[in-house]
């Protein structure tokens, strides 16, 4: 029986793609039509899905040209032969997906007879070649989508798993993922009958047929091999690997289970998750994260000890575990928010505002923002407690004069104030003020002045209660220009724009 070779129709016009689905025999020529699309983006993604061997596109598409198309597809490692369509208007670009190494352009309106003959001998080119079957996955496509599925990217997993099975993965196997942390990317030997490398962690002398694996880097910190071995195995490879792994803060395994929900972003998720735990102090039996309240308990938040926050950390990770949020790093993420917010409430009912210079939660919630994935997220959030931490403590231990100093600028923000008419109120020269107050807070006095004006002007914009210059004059800029400045310069978007975003009152 001849093989049919795989072709995809793009044209942005629904009724020229469909009809052109039926406009020849393409089973008459050995062709059957794989997919049909109508923009780029669907084209790439059903390109990586279906392998076609022949595309028939358009010039012009709403998302990219069919030249960009031709290009994206071919960077991806995919080998096809392109068909484009064209109007004489659009002759020259014809002409240069041509010179890129397309099969032949075709010129609208299109006669059934032309369209035949150009498949047909489109067609015999490709069975005059090594690779008829057309199954060969180039490796750097397989893993570009393995590093999407991992990222919670649409359909990826069905279509990693399918360019899998193409590439050697036995049908009915499930994927397992080696998850590292170190940095590195673990290796998985790829011929069968080799085992795990060494550095894997595997144990001495167990050998595991590896039929197909794939690395993928995650982040700087988190990167994974998914690999596949014989269905019979895999429960004993698991249970293998996981006693040579337990205990490992650097490397944990998991095998994708037949569940509903399951994914290989979850499953990346969950063996995160594990390893964090792993490298966290264990919970202990008191309470330092008070589940009820879902914050720290006083004690915590007045000794300022490092140890007891890490034993805190450990405790709220095992809560959100226990509730499914660290399934999907966006839900964690979530509780981050809620979980950080919380804390600087606490400091500042214990410490007063505003809390040392540099401790902007504007800042620390962007910082939560970037990470794709648990464990840097996790690791971000532990970092900036422990910068807050460490801030806290040492303003605590402030002089006289800086802790007069900062209950002034709490209070009187909205006045003009200045280094020297403070250091006048206080009976002090303001050279010796200046000297105290930055040794004290890390920050010259005229800066931590307009970062703690600026903070209260953003919370006032966002609370939208007040117009713009209201703002301005609360908080000691009367100009309402200057302010915009100030505020731009501080934020890099102005009132205004933050106003509109959050959809509040306009000036």
């Amino acid at each position: 029986m001849k093989h049919m070779i795989k072709a995809m129709i793009i044209d942005d016009e629904k009724l020229i793609r469909e009809g052109l689905v039926t406009y020849i025999d393409w089973a008459a020529l050995g062709v059957e039509v794989c997919a049909v699309c109508g923009d780029c983006a669907g084209a790439v993604r059903a390109a990586a899905l279906h392998r076609p061997q022949i595309i028939l596109a358009d010039i012009c598409l709403p998302d990219a040209s069919g030249l960009e198309l031709f290009r994206q597809i071919r960077d991806c490692g995919l080998k096809c032969e392109a068909i484009f369509i064209s109007s004489y208007s659009e002759f020259q670009y014809a002409q240069q997906a041509v010179k890129l190494g397309a099969f032949d352009y075709l010129l609208k309106p299109i006669e059934a007879d032309v369209l035949y003959d150009c498949v047909r001998r489109c067609a015999e080119k490709i069975r005059s070649t090594k690779d008829p079957g057309g199954q060969n996955c180039d490796r750097t496509v397989v893993e570009k989508i393995l590093t999407d599925a991992l990222t919670n990217v649409p359909q990826a997993d069905q279509t990693f798993l399918h360019l899998a099975r193409l590439a050697g993965a036995p049908e009915g196997s499930r994927p397992f993922l080696l998850v590292s942390v170190t940095g590195e990317a673990p290796v998985v030997g790829l011929s069968p009958g080799i085992g795990l490398s060494p550095g894997a962690g595997a144990p001495a002398g167990f050998d595991l047929p590896v039929l197909a694996a794939y690395q993928a880097r995650v982040s700087d910190q988190v990167a994974c091999c998914c690999f596949f071995t014989v269905p019979e195995l895999e429960q004993t490879a698991l249970n293998t690997l996981e006693k040579a792994l337990t205990g490992s803060a650097d490397l944990a395994v998991r095998l994708c289970l037949d569940e509903p929900d399951a994914s290989l972003y979850a499953l990346l998720q969950q063996a995160l998750c594990g390893l964090l735990l792993t490298r966290l102090p264990a919970p202990g039996s008191r309470i330092l994260f008070d589940p009820a309240q879902q914050n720290l308990v006083p004690e915590v938040i007045k000794s300022l000890d490092q140890v007891s926050l890490k034993t805190a950390l450990s405790q709220f990770l095992r809560f959100c575990r226990e509730n499914r949020w660290t399934c999907k790093h966006l839900d964690f993420q979530f509780e981050c928010f809620k979980f950080l917010e919380t804390i600087y409430k606490q400091l500042t009912w214990v410490y007063g505002l505003p809390l040392p210079a540099g401790l902007d939660m504007h800042v620390f919630i962007e910082r939560l923002r970037k990470p794709n994935n648990l464990y840097d997220l996790f690791t971000a959030l532990d970092q900036i407690l422990t910068m807050v931490f460490t801030e806290v403590r040492r303003d605590s231990c402030q002089s006289p004069y800086t802790k007069k100093t900062l209950a002034i600028i709490r209070s009187r923000y909205g006045d003009s104030l200045s280094l020297k008419s403070v250091a006048r109120e206080l009976h002090v020269s303001p050279s010796y003020l200046s000297s105290v107050f930055k040794d004290d807070t890390g920050c010259p006095f005229s800066d931590y002045l307009f970062l703690h004006r600026m903070n209260i002007a953003y919370d006032l914009v966002r609370q939208g209660s007040l117009r713009i210059y209201e703002i301005g004059e609360q908080v000691g800029y009367p100009d309402v220009a200057q302010f915009s400045k100030c505020f731009k310069k501080q934020f890099g978007y102005s009132p205004k724009q933050l106003q509109n975003a959050s959809g509040r009152l306009e000036p």
